[in-house]
C-alpha cells in the first residue's frame, strides 16, 4: 500500500512539475500585466446605472513575440446589443489591448476570469459578488489566471440616473 501511495504521490508531482515546465511562469504575478490591467479595467458607468454586475471570462493568447492576440469575452455570451449597452466586453476588450508586449516566456493561451462586483447602497452595503462559472465544455489547454475583480457602488454616477438618482435593483449579467 506505501508503495502504491508513494508511486501515486510521484506521478502527481511529476505531472505538476511538467505542467509548471509548459505553462512557464506566472503571467497574473507579472508586474506589467497585473498593473496595466488594473490601471486600464474599470467598471462601466452604463452598468452602474443600471445596478448589474457579473463575472466574465475573457480568453486571449500571447505570441512569441510576447503580444497578446485573440482576445475575446469566452463567457458569458450575450447578445451584441446588451453587451454594448452595458459595456462589460468593451471595458474588457480594451484593458488588454493596453497591454504593452511581454516577454514571450509567457507565450501561450490564457483564461482570465474577471468579476465585476456590485455594492447597491439602496439594498443594502453586501457586494453582490456574481455566481456564475466556467462551464466546462470552455476549457482547453489555456491557463486559467488569477481572478480579478472591479468594484463598482450605486452612488457613482448619480447624476446619469434619471429623477430619483436612486439604484435599481441589482441584477447579475448572466440573467439576461
Amino acid at each position: 500500500m506505501k508503495t502504491l501511495c508513494s508511486i501515486l504521490v510521484a506521478f502527481l508531482l511529476t505531472g505538476l512539475e511538467a505542467n509548471a515546465q509548459i505553462t512557464g511562469y506566472a503571467l497574473d504575478e507579472d508586474p506589467v500585466f497585473t498593473a496595466t490591467v488594473a490601471q486600464h479595467l474599470h467598471y462601466p458607468a452604463t452598468a452602474i446605472r443600471g445596478s448589474v454586475y457579473g463575472r466574465f471570462y475573457v480568453k486571449f493568447s500571447i505570441d512569441s513575440t510576447g503580444s497578446l492576440q485573440n482576445i475575446a469575452v469566452l463567457y458569458p455570451q450575450i447578445s451584441p446589443k446588451i453587451a454594448k449597452s452595458l459595456g462589460f466586453e468593451y471595458e474588457l476588450i480594451n484593458s488588454l489591448r493596453q497591454v504593452p508586449r511581454l516577454t514571450s516566456r509567457y507565450r501561450g493561451s490564457y483564461i482570465l476570469p474577471v468579476a465585476f462586483v456590485y455594492i447597491n447602497y439602496n439594498e443594502d452595503s453586501k457586494p453582490r459578488v456574481p455566481t456564475n462559472t466556467l462551464p466546462e465544455k470552455y476549457l482547453d489547454n489555456s491557463l486559467i489566471l488569477n481572478e480579478v475583480k472591479v468594484v463598482g457602488r450605486s452612488d457613482m454616477y448619480r447624476s446619469l440616473r434619471p429623477l430619483s438618482g436612486n439604484a435599481p435593483a441589482s441584477r447579475q449579467v448572466v440573467l439576461f
